[in-house]
């Protein structure tokens, strides 16, 4: 059935857009119900930057210096701390335009657009790249505003203003003309309450991640271990040989300190553990909006699969092509590529699911393994230290097989690790509580506008 809008030449927007996507009647309509609610253009209501153009690869680091955010960092009104990078303090300082604070609301405006998050009072220093858009709020609570941006009819009138070709963004002259309900300071004040509710659930969910860690490391004495970089070393030749290996920073003594101390206590190598699969992406094949969930290494997070940007496949490739790689509950994921050794556990609800060729599938035959500990140990320290030291490329390091087959893994109590795992799923039943009250808030902003 055919859908189509007519719209008069004096009907058109401010910027005067001729592309017909901007006026499919689904964008109208929630036009007119904003429209209803007196709006003010979002440049009267909050002062409008984006980040810097910082392309000098060698200001990033994986530690230390000033959290430097990008789109993909924006998830779900909160900044992720899945795979950050950092840059010098002196590089900071000299980028005072795109300086981030609490209270700021950052929008995803270039490549992925429209994510949202509120800057809270976790970092010190703050900043990041211009595929960010910078608002702070003088004339409208930031947290109704962050909801509103967050919210179907919100994401929908920002995928209404997207331009380009090639690379799709948002330009912030179309931003300073965005439109914003006005609602009274009651209904502002309740879509406050529900973030700040799932915030805290948020932190109680990382509270108890960490607890967990931190459990392990201190029953295996490993908290107390020096696992710090030295600047210089010596090798041996003959270890050289045995490990194959001529690239310096294998033998850092950091990696040895932790290696010698593993020896000594029970242990077991991953591959006497587990059995390992990869997975695929067909060529040709289409994502689907719904069908079997394919998990890809954004999905893959510390200890817990991300579902919020998750794709589909359909059941024939599932049970076809891909039979090899198929997910059930227990499984473990470790990413090989880009982010590696990331670790996660295919939750109880997930029945059926598959991956790519990012990650690997460990499937645990082994009754001293519990899945949960297993991934809490890969992804502390003890675990991302060997994973870091086994990888190697040229260009892009990678995660082999016969070398994730090395890692080490301690044989811990099952006491132990039914305690870590009562810890983690405590944490992913909290986070989900997070994620519910976040859909109410933006519900709740749905809501006044369709019914004002």
């Amino acid at each position: 059935m055919a859908v189509w809008s007519i719209v008069n030449y004096l009907e058109l927007s401010l910027d005067l857009r001729l592309d017909s996507e901007y006026y499919q009647p689904e964008y109208l309509f929630q036009e007119k119900k904003i429209s209803n609610l007196e709006p003010r253009y979002l440049q009267n209501l909050a002062m409008i930057s984006d980040g810097n153009h910082l392309t000098i690869s060698e200001e990033f680091t994986d530690e230390g210096g000033v959290r430097y955010l990008r789109g993909q960092d924006l998830v779900n009104f909160f900044i992720s701390d899945s795979n950050p990078v950092y840059i010098p303090y002196k590089a900071y300082e000299a980028l005072n335009r795109s300086h981030m604070y609490e209270g700021d609301v950052l929008l995803s405006v270039i490549g992925t657009v429209g994510n949202v998050a509120l800057v809270t009072n976790k970092h010190e220093h703050l900043t990041g790249s211009c595929k960010v858009a910078i608002i702070r709020p003088h004339s409208i609570n930031p947290y109704f505003l962050a909801a509103y941006l967050a919210s179907n009819i919100g994401k929908s009138q920002i995928y209404r203003r997207v331009r380009g070709a090639v690379q799709q963004g948002l330009i912030l002259p179309d931003l300073k003309y965005f439109p914003v309900p006005k609602v009274d300071n009651q209904q502002a004040k309740e879509v406050e309450a529900l973030i700040k509710d799932a915030h805290q659930c948020q932190k109680d969910s990382e509270s108890l991640y960490a607890e967990a860690e931190a459990l392990l490391l201190h029953e295996l004495g490993l908290d107390n271990l020096d696992l710090s970089t030295q600047k210089s070393y010596v090798a041996n030749f003959s270890e050289t040989v045995e490990s194959d290996r001529l690239d310096a920073e294998y033998y850092n003594p950091k990696y040895t300190v932790l290696i010698n101390y593993l020896h000594k206590i029970p242990h077991s190598k991953l591959g006497y553990l587990v059995s390992f699969s990869n997975g695929a992406t067909p060529s040709g094949a289409k994502y689907l909006d719904e069908g079997i969930p394919f998990i890809r290494i954004q999905n893959v997070t510390k200890n817990r699969l991300d579902f919020d940007d998750v794709v589909y496949i359909d059941e024939k490739i599932h049970n076809g092509i891909l039979k090899r790689s198929q997910l059930q509950p227990g499984d473990v994921l470790i990413t090989i590529t880009g982010r590696i050794g990331t670790a996660a556990v295919i939750p109880d609800s997930l029945l059926f699911a598959n991956m790519n060729q990012h990650s690997v599938r460990l499937r645990i035959h082994n009754a001293q393994i519990n899945p949960y500990y297993l991934s809490v140990f890969l992804n502390s320290k003890a675990g991302l230290l060997q994973t870091d030291r086994e990888a190697y490329g040229a260009t892009r390091d990678a995660l082999p097989y016969y070398c994730l087959e090395k890692i080490i893994i301690p044989i811990a109590s099952l006491d132990l690790q039914k305690q870590v795992e009562v810890k983690i799923r405590e944490a992913e039943k909290t986070l989900q509580e997070a994620k519910t009250l976040l859909e109410r808030a933006k519900h709740q902003v749905e809501q006044i506008i369709l019914g004002g």
